[in-house]
């Protein structure tokens, strides 16, 4: 009879320790909200790049190697300092203006408040440094803030960081930073015309997605912005939530649209891009 008792018990804890196995396979990762901040944060960051980029290289005074302003969105821009004996007057400031209204850019999009960089050399200058702030500015109602440092490396070459950034749109807060090069793969020759260049983006970010979870990030797979393209169309980043498995992101195959995967543990989820 206790043989019956102990057999009778072990099978119960047999189920017990099976129910128990089955609840953890199916509480399945799927958490793919820190890839959607992490793209949030990404597109909108390397966004600036070009534009601070584009007018370093165009206006006359910061790199004199076109005549001409650049027709390069719908924002206004300004330079202060002393441009004729630049650097040796001291620094330069470029202040992209988009207004407080806002205006629609060449790529779709929104944009309001103002980009300002402060350049400390000509931007013909390899080791020449712009340092960025954003004042009231927002992409398609996310508002932005946060400093970025961009060095020149070469022609074709920069490196950026930011730090201290926020996201929001009032009904969520994502913070970030990064350490980025980027590298213009076409439209190099062009350099007056904006809308035909292309970039390429490697290195690392990390941050807090809108639900307090830690992050960190890697690019395996070049990111790749066209400035004719809302979106970034090509790349993958390596996404490591706190305490969760790392997971792939897929911005796509170069195709122009606002199609994005997420792969956590060889399950696959299709979302899009804002």
């Amino acid at each position: 009879m206790k043989m019956v008792k102990y057999t009778a018990l072990s099978f119960a804890l047999a189920v017990s320790i099976y129910a128990c196995t089955k609840k953890e396979e199916a509480e399945v990762d799927i958490e793919t909200q820190t890839s959607v901040d992490n793209s949030i944060a990404e597109q909108a960051f390397v966004e600036v790049v070009p534009v601070v980029n584009q007018i370093g290289v165009n206006e006359p005074g910061v790199n004199k190697t076109d005549t001409n302003s650049v027709n390069f969105s719908c924002a206004k821009y300004t330079i202060t300092g002393d441009t004729a004996n630049f650097p040796s007057g001291g620094a330069v400031t470029i202040t992209i203006d988009y207004g407080d209204a806002g205006c629609m850019d060449n790529d779709g999009r929104v944009r309001k408040g103002k980009v300002i960089a402060v350049f400390n050399n000509k931007w013909n200058v390899d080791g020449a440094t712009a340092n960025i702030t954003l004042e009231n500015y927002s992409v398609a109602n996310i508002s932005y803030s946060g400093s970025m440092l961009l060095t020149r490396n070469s022609a074709t070459s920069l490196t950026y960081a930011v730090s201290n950034a926020k996201c929001t749109d009032g009904s969520f807060t994502i913070s970030y930073e990064c350490n980025k090069t980027i590298e213009k793969i076409q439209g190099a020759s062009t350099d007056s015309i904006w809308i035909d260049d292309v970039y390429k983006f490697t290195g690392t970010s990390s941050g807090i997605n809108r639900n307090g979870k830690r992050f960190t990030t890697k690019i395996v797979e070049p990111l790749i912005k066209k400035n004719a393209c809302k979106w970034i169309d090509t790349g993958v980043i390596e996404v490591t939530p706190e305490g969760l498995a790392t997971r792939t992101f897929n911005f796509g195959n170069g195709t122009c649209d606002d199609k994005a995967t997420v792969t956590i543990n060889g399950n696959t989820y299709n979302f899009v891009l804002r």
